[in-house]
């Protein structure tokens, strides 16, 4: 349930950069801006976004494939590009191999990024029961 979640706002964020892109261009074209450096910062920043969002879901199809290390990497590469995407499908994804301690680091992360995540407490306190710390903090917040 989740994951279809994770998928909605990534199309929502592939189309709003989409949109920005090509108002930045038409603004290019249209030669309406003299402050060149800014349009080319947002495009920049959109770019990023577009490069987050692909990796994102290739992480994705990676992982549905059983392809762990492939995914780890994808999502890595999106966290890079926009450090709002991918941890909570990394973490999910360190899971599976059995990084507990890394998994933790990361649904702290996730949970730093978006506090109000149940999700996240929930594989966070799932991922310190079987490295053997105390969990019960993360359970109740879920």
């Amino acid at each position: 349930m989740n994951e279809i979640k994770e998928l909605e706002q990534t199309k929502q964020k592939l189309e709003t950069s989409e949109k920005e892109i090509a108002r930045i261009n038409k603004e290019l074209q249209e030669n309406k801006s003299a402050n060149l450096e800014e349009i080319a910062e947002k495009y920049n920043a959109e770019i990023k976004i577009l490069v987050a969002i692909d990796h994102f879901e290739s992480g994705y199809v990676k992982h549905i494939l059983k392809d762990y290390a492939g995914a780890i990497i994808d999502y890595t590469i999106a966290i890079k590009s926009d450090p709002d995407y991918a941890y909570n499908n990394r973490d999910v994804t360190y899971q599976k191999l059995g990084e507990y301690n890394t998994v933790i680091a990361d649904y702290t992360t996730t949970i730093r990024l978006d506090p109000d995540l149940a999700m996240a407490y929930m594989n966070r306190g799932i991922a310190k029961e079987k490295a053997g710390l105390s969990y019960c903090s993360d359970y109740k917040r879920a």
